[in-house]
C-alpha cells in the first residue's frame, strides 16, 4: 500500500467547477491510443483542468465510450486500493464506477499509469431538492456500508499516523518553531483557531469517502441515481461521519440565497438519515465542523509546502475564504445544524 498521504495537486480550483473538455493534443493521443488498442477513429478529448498535460483526465469517444485517467506511475497502488473500495461498496448496492479489466497501462518508459474506467453518462449536481435526495441517500448508504469495510483497521492506523503529522505541524506552527514559506493569513489562522473544531473531525470516527468534492459526485442517466467516483483518499479517511456530511453540504448545498441553502440542505440531510440510521451521539455543528475542515486543508497545505510541493495561490485562498464563512453566515449554519436528527 502506497504511504501517500498529502494531496495531490487539485484538477480544479473552484469549488463547484464548468466541465468541459477539448480534443488532446497529438503526442497524449498517441499515448493512449496505442497503449489502450484503440480503433483509429477513436477520438481523445482532455477534461479542462489545472493538471499539467499529460497527466490529467481523458473521454475516449468511441462504442463502448472510455474514462481514462493518467498520473504518475508510482500513485497507481493507491488506484487499485481505491478500485477495491468502490468495488466492495458495489457490492454492497452502492453506486460507484469500477474499473474496466485490463487496467492498469504503463508507458513504455514506466513513468505514467493509465486506469480506464467506462464513461458514465450523465451530469453533475444542480441547485435542486432532487439532486440533494439523491446525493444525500448515496452518501448514507455509503456510510452504513463502510462501518463494515474489511480495511477498517488499516484506514484507522493510516488516518491517526496523517494526524499525528498534522498535530505536530500545528504545535511547530503554535510554538513559532514554522515560520516561512506559509502566506502570514494561514499562521495567524492556525496560531488561533479553535482546537476543539479541528479534534471535532475525528470523535466517533469510521471509514469515510474523504474528497466527495463536486466532481466526485454525478446524477447517472441510466440509474436516475447519484454515483460516487474516486476512492483514492479513502486510504487515510478516518473520520466522524458527520465531517463528511458538513463538507457535503457546504460544497452542494450552500448559495447565495438562505432560504434556497436551506431547502436544500433539508432534502440532503433528510435522505441520508434515512438511509444510514447512524448512531452517531455527538450533536452536528456544521460551522465548527466547517472550521475545522478548512483548519485540516490549511495544514495539509502547510505540509506540501514545507516539504518542498508547490501551492497555488488559489488554493491558499480558498480555504482561507471557507474558514471564515461560518462567522460571516452563522446564523444560516445554525438553521442547518438543527435539521440533524438528535440520536
Amino acid at each position: 500500500m502506497s504511504d501517500v498521504w498529502l494531496p495531490r495537486a487539485p484538477a480544479h480550483f473552484k469549488l463547484r467547477p464548468t466541465i468541459s473538455w477539448d480534443k488532446a493534443d497529438n503526442k497524449t493521443t498517441f499515448l493512449i491510443t496505442r497503449l489502450l488498442c484503440c480503433d483509429q477513429t477513436a477520438v481523445v478529448e482532455r477534461m479542462d483542468s489545472s493538471l499539467p498535460p499529460p497527466v490529467g483526465y481523458y473521454r475516449i469517444r468511441q462504442a463502448p465510450a472510455v474514462f481514462v485517467k493518467v498520473m504518475a506511475s508510482d500513485l497507481i497502488e493507491q488506484q487499485l486500493f481505491a478500485d477495491e473500495i468502490a468495488s466492495f461498496l458495489f457490492k454492497s448496492d452502492v453506486n460507484t464506477n469500477k474499473l474496466m479489466p485490463l487496467s492498469p497501462y504503463f508507458s513504455g518508459d514506466g513513468k505514467l499509469g493509465i486506469l480506464t474506467y467506462p464513461l458514465v453518462r450523465g451530469r453533475f449536481s444542480g441547485f435542486t431538492e432532487g439532486d440533494m435526495s439523491l446525493i444525500g441517500s448515496e452518501i448514507g448508504k455509503m456510510h452504513k456500508v463502510l462501518r463494515s469495510c474489511p480495511w477498517k483497521k488499516e484506514v484507522e492506523m493510516k488516518g491517526m499516523e496523517r494526524a499525528q503529522i498534522l498535530d505536530e505541524l500545528l504545535s511547530d506552527i503554535r510554538t513559532g518553531i514554522l515560520k516561512a514559506g506559509v502566506p502570514e493569513g494561514v499562521l495567524k489562522i492556525l496560531k488561533s483557531a479553535d482546537i476543539s473544531d479541528y479534534k471535532r473531525l475525528t470523535s466517533e470516527a469510521q471509514v469515510v469517502h474523504g474528497d466527495l468534492n463536486y466532481g466526485n459526485i454525478m446524477i447517472q442517466q441510466s440509474s436516475g441515481k447519484a454515483i460516487i467516483f474516486d476512492f483514492e483518499d479513502t486510504i487515510t479517511a478516518w473520520f466522524n461521519p458527520y465531517m463528511e456530511l458538513a463538507f457535503v453540504i457546504e460544497r452542494f448545498a450552500i448559495t447565495p440565497d438562505d432560504e434556497q441553502s436551506i431547502r436544500l440542505s433539508q432534502a440532503l440531510i433528510y435522505s441520508y438519515f434515512h438511509e444510514n440510521k447512524c448512531e452517531n451521539k455527538t450533536r452536528f455543528y456544521l460551522s465548527s465542523l466547517l472550521r475545522g475542515l478548512s483548519i485540516k486543508a490549511l495544514l495539509l497545505l502547510t505540509k506540501a509546502c514545507v516539504i518542498g510541493m508547490s501551492v497555488s495561490e488559489t488554493e491558499w485562498d480558498k480555504f482561507l475564504f471557507l474558514y471564515q464563512q461560518p462567522q460571516r453566515r452563522a446564523e444560516l449554519f445554525d438553521r442547518i445544524s438543527k435539521l440533524v436528527p438528535v440520536l
